[in-house]
Formats: structure tokens, C-alpha cells, sequence
């Protein structure tokens, strides 16, 4: 029986510009199905701005499980990546 992950297996980061080019794909693709993207656009290096989002971030940094992911998100965000992101009650779902 085969294991159910391979430990041998290692992950690599898509590159800043192979990002944009798979969400361009992809918003193109959901315009032509009529569907409203709204992307996240990155107005600078820094994910938080404010007081409140730069404590968040720190304190999310300490859990080990999360810092990886925390990471990730900001890989995402500022290259472009994130191409639709919305809000609702109790709720938050995106696109990448």
C-alpha cells in the first residue's frame, strides 16, 4: 500500500511574474463567463498599514503553523496574484 503523502516531495514557489501570468489567465477567463472580479491591487510593500493590521500580522507570525501561511499570502498579494477578494458576513473568499 502506498503512503497516503510523499515526504519526498518538496514545494516550490511560483515565480512573481508566472503568478501574474496565471491570474491574467484567469481573469480573462472569468470576464468572458460575465463573472465581476475585484482584485486586490497593492499600493506598497507593506500588507498592513494601520496599527491594528500590523499587530494582527505580528501576532498571527508567532504560531508556526501560520507564519508559513502568512508568508504565502503576502507572496500572493504582492505580486498581483490575488485577482478577486470579497467580503461578506462572517464570511471572506478569494481567488488566487
Amino acid at each position: 500500500m502506498t503512503r497516503y503523502w510523499d515526504y519526498q516531495t518538496t514545494y516550490e514557489q511560483l515565480s512573481a511574474i508566472e503568478l501574474r501570468q496565471k491570474a491574467h489567465e484567469s481573469v480573462t477567463n472569468a470576464k468572458k463567463k460575465g463573472r465581476l472580479m475585484e482584485p486586490v491591487i497593492p499600493h506598497s510593500d507593506e500588507i498592513a498599514t494601520s496599527w491594528w493590521g500590523q499587530s494582527w500580522c505580528q501576532n498571527i507570525e508567532k504560531y508556526a503553523d501560520y507564519k508559513t501561511r502568512l508568508f504565502r499570502g503576502k507572496h500572493y498579494i504582492l505580486s498581483g496574484a490575488v485577482i478577486d477578494l470579497k467580503f461578506r458576513t462572517s464570511k471572506m473568499a478569494s481567488l488566487i
